[in-house]
């Protein structure tokens, strides 16, 4: 009876929406049972795009070893206790070493309950609050912060890329990309050949020569992913410099002409042409930063973004100017430059003037 009653309301329905024709210059279409199955595939597909890739695969990567701990003490991994999540969170602490990698992990299993529309209230307990604020006393951790490339170390950088040949040529343009325009390593290079998406990663039409300089049109980072805007980045021209990005990017186009704008930045040409990636670039930039006689421990493409920042804040550029030039919305870009400008605080000296004076007058 209902389905008959859901028939005749429906069919009165379509009747109207027919006897006011369009509106707005929209129709009514009839879904089909075959249509309304290709609309729950398609509807779970783009649920999935609501992470990008990186962030599903930390997410299977935590709920993956949540629930094999769980399977190995024989413990409910939905809606578990508090008293379960302190077990947890002891096991992670025997194999991590920063409470922030733990804090992440639970938050793991937090999402695990919101993909399943389960409760958790552990999640928010007492008990499991004082155990994560136990984490932050007992386990005293550094982060392990890179060291910012210097303006001289760059120049020897470029150097070394000119011995190189082709391959440096493009090593190069990396390089000085990720310093003038404080660009993180994503959106110099994809992570693989097969992950590449010119809708995401930077390609070659995404360079706009704009005397003096030139303009990298950013299409996504880590803090602009809605592929709604875009972000501009310019980059300066250095006459007469083996470190002008502009002469470099150039040369490079020159040597490795692509087909489309739609092709990634940086390419080799051979038979078939091969996208360079962001491992590669990684065992590149350490090399070259070993043959200089730097320890490759305290550098990487990240000391790239690091050293364009400090560089920049050095110069007297204001904070917020260099926030936006690399794409930074919070105010986690002191801790790119703070290492570097210690030595610069007028703290101690303004500490230490009076004192000098007492002593240089004698009293």
């Amino acid at each position: 009876m209902c389905g008959c009653v859901n028939r005749i309301c429906y069919s009165s329905l379509v009747s109207v929406m027919h006897n006011l024709g369009s509106c707005n210059g929209y129709h009514l279409y009839l879904v089909t049972g075959t249509d309304l199955r290709t609309l729950e595939r398609d509807m779970r597909k783009r649920k999935r795009s609501a992470f990008r890739p990186g962030t599903s695969a930390n997410h299977k990567r935590q709920i993956t070893l949540y629930i094999s701990f769980c399977l190995h003490y024989g413990l409910a991994y939905i809606d578990p206790s508090s008293h379960v999540m302190c077990l947890y969170v002891e096991f992670l602490a025997r194999s991590f070493t920063a409470p922030g990698t733990i804090r992440n992990y639970i938050s793991g299993v937090n999402m695990l309950h919101k993909l399943t529309s389960n409760q958790f209230p552990a999640m928010s307990s007492f008990e499991l609050s004082m155990m994560l604020r136990a984490l932050d006393l007992t386990m005293l951790h550094t982060p392990n912060r890179r060291l910012p490339v210097t303006p001289h170390m760059l120049h020897q950088i470029c150097s070394v890329c000119d011995s190189l040949g082709n391959t440096g040529v493009v090593i190069k343009v990396a390089v000085l990309m990720g310093y003038f325009g404080f660009l993180r390593q994503s959106n110099i290079a994809p992570r693989s050949a097969a992950t590449f998406d010119h809708k995401r990663h930077t390609c070659r039409g995404d360079i706009i020569i704009s005397p003096p300089g030139l303009i990298v049109v950013l299409k996504w980072t880590k803090t602009l992913q809605r592929g709604d805007q875009t972000h501009l980045v310019p980059l300066p021209e250095i006459p007469n410099s083996p470190a002008c990005p502009v002469l470099a990017y150039q040369h490079m186009a020159n040597i490795f002409p692509t087909r489309s704008s739609n092709d990634p930045l940086l390419t080799l040409s051979g038979k078939s042409p091969r996208i360079i990636t962001c491992g590669q670039l990684r065992k590149a930039f350490n090399a070259i930063i070993t043959n200089l006689g730097y320890n490759p421990h305290a550098y990487s493409l990240h000391s790239l973004r690091a050293g364009g920042a400090t560089a920049a804040y050095k110069a007297g550029v204001d904070y917020t100017q260099i926030k936006r030039h690399g794409t930074w919305t919070s105010d986690s870009f002191w801790g790119y430059i703070a290492s570097e400008t210690a030595d610069k605080s007028p703290v101690p000296h303004a500490l230490a003037d009076p004192l000098s004076q007492i002593t240089k007058n004698g009293l």
